[in-house]
Parts: structure tokens; sequence; C-alpha cells
């Protein structure tokens, strides 16, 4: 499971499930952003791209994960099996340690 939310979104968003090949909800206006998810099930890679972003990026979905802010430049944090391992990642943008 996880969920995402955030001014910078004009939205907030959840997703449930056993498994991320469910259902799952959008609420709001716009996303401010373009973005698509690849694969026979959500646990597949996809990708995410926006003004926010300025950026492509990457994420596995095969495990858990949460992430919160003004927009896509705040701090958030990412842990889950696939990693095998927990990190964190903060910072005023992407491309710092």
């Amino acid at each position: 499971d996880w969920t995402r939310t955030g001014p910078g979104l004009d939205q907030g968003w959840t997703k449930t499930g056993p498994r991320l090949d469910q259902d799952w909800t959008k609420i709001g206006p716009i996303l401010d952003q373009d973005w698509t998810k690849i694969g026979p099930i959500l646990d597949q890679d996809w990708t995410h791209t926006g003004l926010e972003l300025d950026k492509d990026w990457t994420k596995r979905l095969d495990q858990d994960w949460t992430r919160t802010g003004p927009g896509l430049d705040q701090d958030w944090t990412r842990t889950g099996p696939a990693l095998d391992q927990d990190w964190t990642r903060t910072g005023p943008g992407l491309d710092q340690d």
C-alpha cells in the first residue's frame, strides 16, 4: 500500500491492495504533470515526469513507500524488501545525496 499527498500535486491520491495491480483513485483537478505506468502489474518499473520534477525519474513499485511535501523537491524516504535495505534522501533537489 502507498499514499502520496501534497499541494505540489494539487491533489491527494492513494493506492491500496494486496498487489499493486488493483484499482486506484486520483483526487483533484490536475496533476500538473504527465505520468505513465508500465507493466502487466504495477510492481514493474514506471516513470514519472512533470513540471515539479524538471527531470525524469523511475521508481520500483514492488515495495511500500510514502512521499509527501509541497512538491517533488521535498525530503522523502523509501523502504522495502526490493531494495534489500532502507534508505533516505533529503535536500532541495533530487540531485544530491
